[in-house]
């Protein structure tokens, strides 16, 4: 899918039909607060006539602006471009708010998630180089450094580092696996003094 393709749509014509009775009743909300503002100028309504037309409105704007939400929430837009990783829910299923719809992947960039020694990060940096061997291509690919946790496991005395596929290679998929080729750089010996 495209990014901002419509990936679900709900049927909403309950809340879309509550939402114009709402703004017709703001209309009339509008128009009865801005004859007891005139009428209240002239002294032919009391402040509270006019307080209460005025809160009578904004209830109704609170009201509208309460289903205008609900309303734009009936259609799920992709966030990116990406694919379909699992659908969770089928047509004309009922779901609870905050379920889960479907799993969506960004194909765009595939990400490496692997642990190093701590002791690496004294070298390892962003955009460092290296390669990843993919158990289920037997090919080998270059990838980059693209983020070094901020935290070291103190037991095992590790680093989480993520890193990304460097050019696009179709025959990869999320959720394969493989073996990092990475080597330290050397040091010269006048470095090492």
């Amino acid at each position: 899918f495209a990014q901002g393709a419509v990936l679900v749509e709900f049927d909403c014509e309950l809340q879309k039909a509550q939402l114009q009775r709402v703004t017709a009743e703001m209309a009339i909300a509008q128009r009865n607060a801005d004859a007891n503002t005139r009428l209240l100028a002239r002294g032919a309504v009391s402040q509270l006539e006019a307080d209460n037309a005025k809160s009578e409105l904004d209830r109704a704007q609170a009201q509208a602006r309460e289903l205008e939400v609900l309303v734009s929430k009936c259609m799920v837009t992709a966030p990116y471009a990406g694919k379909v990783g699992e659908r969770f829910v089928r047509a004309e299923q009922f779901v609870q708010a905050g379920e889960p719809l479907m799993d969506i992947l960004d194909d765009s960039a595939m990400e490496l998630e692997f642990i190093v020694p701590s002791a690496w990060i004294a070298w390892l940096n962003q955009g460092y180089a290296f390669d990843v061997e993919m158990e289920e291509t037997q090919k080998t690919y270059p990838a980059v450094v693209s983020r070094i946790g901020a935290r070291i496991d103190p037991i095992s005395r590790t680093v989480k580092v993520v890193g990304v596929i460097d050019g696009q290679f179709a025959e990869l998929k999320p959720g394969m696996s493989g073996s990092i080729k990475m080597k330290a750089p050397v040091q010269s010996a006048q470095q090492a003094q």
